[in-house]
């Protein structure tokens, strides 16, 4: 099969956020970002185990997955392009 939901490319400006859904995945291509987290539960590193909390930077090419639709996500701290489904 073709597996689920095709990627698509987003790029999100300096200053702005991106918050995702349940189940959102996301990696960082370019640029830097900084974890988005109202919630203080983080979101999950699925590259290396880790889970990330508010204001760690995104670490580029980890795919990081948005548990719930609750505003966890990332800030662009510069013009960063992501990968997400």
């Amino acid at each position: 099969g073709t597996g689920g939901t095709q990627w698509q490319i987003k790029s999100v400006s300096a200053g702005q956020d991106f918050t995702g859904g349940v189940g959102t995945e996301f990696i960082l291509r370019t640029g830097t970002a900084l974890v988005l987290d109202p919630t203080g539960s983080g979101i999950p590193d699925l590259t290396v185990g880790t889970n990330l909390t508010t204001g760690k930077v995104v670490p580029p090419n980890h795919l990081i997955l948005i548990p719930r639709a609750d505003g966890r996500g990332i800030r662009a701290q510069t013009t960063v392009v992501i990968m997400h489904r």
